[in-house]
């Protein structure tokens, strides 16, 4: 029961409170509604004015035939969409068709410009790798070797599974010809091996022959080293022959690691027999089944006297 009581207390308490403040939270719950509807609102906005980016993109008509120039107006078609609609996907997109105009145009100077400022406000655009690859071809055209090479380079590197990717190395290749012959060697070694069906790989695979044409000692200094063979030695080969029972038994030792120098005593680096006269005990004299028929027999002349003891 003293709950209840407590309950109906509170209650009564926050009425009172609420209708004394009613103005307060009638401010603060319209500000909360305004704010949300602002919210909600940007966000239509903006999806919307996605959409229309898109749109005003798709309707820049470029020429079917890519062998065709572009017509005059086409790079300003692409400025104004990017102006227009600024900070969209597709205006990032249309900033670097403009830079792109404007390079096939040779508008270079222009073209460095439009490729630098997508590049500054668009840095997470999925198109950050071709416009690193424009703005270092337009650099290449504009003879600033030394600035192309810096962008070919960060294509190459932070970007290595990019479809661009081969397209900065056939570029880099190019210019290390002046300069870095052997990393020049090593670029068309690799778009040649990697890709002789496609046109890049074609392209290297005759700039690599033209380059050891000229340079034809490129070839010794960047061939990898030859791989290391481990030495096997062969263990000496060991043949008894019984002549006769009378006979000393001589003992062939071939060792094919022994050379002629510092041969030891009673054997020679071409494998001569070593001699030994044994003690042969009568349970182990040979049968004369087993006799040596006197055709085979070495003639007394023939035998080797066994070595002189030392």
């Amino acid at each position: 029961m003293d709950s209840s009581a407590t309950s109906t207390d509170s209650l009564l308490k926050f009425l009172a409170w609420l209708d004394k403040n009613k103005k307060r939270v009638s401010l603060i719950t319209g500000a909360t509604l305004v704010a949300v509807a602002v919210i909600a609102g940007i966000i239509y906005y903006q999806s919307q004015k996605e959409s229309r980016a898109s749109e005003a993109l798709s309707n820049v008509r470029q020429p079917y035939n890519p062998s065709l120039p572009p017509p005059p107006d086409l790079a300003n078609a692409y400025l104004k969409v990017a102006h227009d609609f600024e900070g969209t996907k597709a205006a990032g997109r249309a900033l670097l068709e403009a830079a792109s105009v404007l390079y096939t145009q040779s508008n270079y100077a222009n073209a460095e410009t439009e490729f630098k400022r997508f590049l500054n406000e668009y840095p997470d655009s999925p198109f950050v790798p071709q416009g690193m690859l424009g703005l270092g071809s337009t650099l290449d055209a504009e003879g600033k070797a030394a600035e192309a090479i810096d962008q070919y380079e960060k294509v190459r590197k932070r970007y290595p599974t990019d479809s661009v990717v081969d397209e900065a190395k056939l570029a880099l290749a190019r210019l290390y010809e002046k300069q870095n012959l052997g990393e020049a060697y090593k670029l068309y070694t690799e778009l040649a091996s990697a890709g002789q069906q496609s046109g890049i790989g074609s392209e290297a695979g005759i700039r690599l022959a033209d380059l050891m044409e000229k340079y034809p000692e490129l070839a010794k200094t960047n061939a990898p080293p030859a791989p290391v063979t481990p030495t096997t030695t062969i263990p000496p080969q060991t043949t008894i022959t019984k002549i006769s029972p009378t006979n000393p038994v001589v003992m062939t030792v071939t060792n094919p690691n022994v050379t002629a120098t510092g041969a030891p005593p009673n054997k020679t680096a071409t494998g001569s027999p070593l001699l030994i006269k044994p003690t042969i005990p009568p349970a182990t004299t040979v049968p004369p089944a087993t006799t040596v028929p006197p055709s085979t027999t070495v003639p007394p002349s023939t035998t080797v006297p066994p070595p002189k003891p030392q």
